[in-house]
């Protein structure tokens, strides 16, 4: 996986390794520092630190993440990256002043995410509006199966809603990292580290569980289809 031409970013080795047979179990220094060489020998930028923090992952997986959090001391930084949240632009090509969504409207309907990012690079930036970038979330399911996923990032500005517009000398795709969040029954704030753009991925499968809720599985959570969520996106600088 290290070495895997599909994994772009520490972002998404991260999260790979949560496919792996010893996610539950406590990762020891040594193997953190393996992956601190493998973003050195890399050239990736290092992420932040609430993307490993315990206190936003699965239960399931907080050994793993206390592990990363504890022992790393080259994986993370506030200097190299930035996270945003996106906002559903409508059918009217207007930003809307609302983060969640339910998880059935974001698998099931094409939709458009506006992204606010000054980037350091246009702080200067004097064109009206604010600096960003628009994804375009393509699912391609269907009724009781499994879908794709496809994310573009739109670079024509002529699509963009008034008052946002793009620097794309700047902002690259492949520097940006979507994670879903939810809000758990407590409160926290929980980030599904499920790699929803690898590869196309998006549903692997479609459940229905003891309460005849309908869930559809996304990397390993299995999560019900009228669930709130938000769509954050890490940025690397």
């Amino acid at each position: 996986m290290k070495e895997s031409p599909l994994v772009l970013n520490l972002y998404m080795l991260i999260e790979g390794l949560q496919t792996l047979p010893f996610y539950k179990t406590v990762l020891t220094p040594k193997m953190v520092r393996e992956i601190e060489e493998t973003r050195r020998r890399r050239s990736w930028s290092r992420i932040l630190p609430e993307f490993i923090s315990p206190d936003h992952c699965h239960p399931d997986r907080e050994p793993m993440f206390r592990a990363l959090s504890t022992n790393n001391s080259d994986l993370t930084s506030n200097d190299e990256g930035c996270k945003r949240i996106g906002k559903i632009v409508g059918t009217d090509n207007k930003i809307s002043k609302e983060n969640f969504c339910r998880l059935e409207l974001l698998f099931l309907n094409p939709l458009t995410f506006a992204f606010y990012l000054k980037h350091p690079n246009t702080v200067d930036c004097e064109s009206p509006g604010k600096c960003g970038f628009l994804l375009k979330f393509d699912p391609q399911m269907k009724s009781g199966q499994a879908c794709k996923f496809k994310v573009e990032l739109c670079l024509d500005q002529g699509e963009y809603p008034d008052g946002l517009h793009i620097h794309p000398e700047f902002v690259q795709a492949d520097k940006i990292h979507l994670v879903l969040g939810y809000l758990r029954n407590s409160g926290n704030l929980e980030y599904c580290h499920a790699s929803i753009t690898w590869n196309d991925q998006g549903v692997r499968g479609i459940t229905v569980d003891e309460n005849s809720l309908e869930r559809f599985k996304i990397g390993s959570w299995n999560l019900t289809r009228n669930m709130k969520c938000k769509i954050f996106a890490f940025v690397s600088l």
